[in-house]
């Protein structure tokens, strides 16, 4: 199924392959991007940015930063 993704573009993605009469299945974005969401968790675990910015530097931790 085409799928909107965060860019303004459209994706292909993998359909659901349940079919809920009463519930159909929606698509309203993509999923995160590959490390989309890496900065936030490795502060949740106590990492500061110079220690992520360490990471990303020697490719440990790939993706957009954010």
């Amino acid at each position: 199924v085409a799928v909107p993704d965060f860019d303004g573009g459209v994706s292909q993605q993998v359909g659901c392959p349940i079919r809920l009469s009463a519930a159909p299945a929606r698509y309203d974005h993509v999923g995160p991007e590959p490390g989309q969401h890496s900065d936030l968790v490795l502060r949740e675990v106590g990492y500061d940015d110079a220690a992520i910015a360490a990471l990303r530097a020697s490719h440990v931790v790939i993706g957009r930063a954010g």
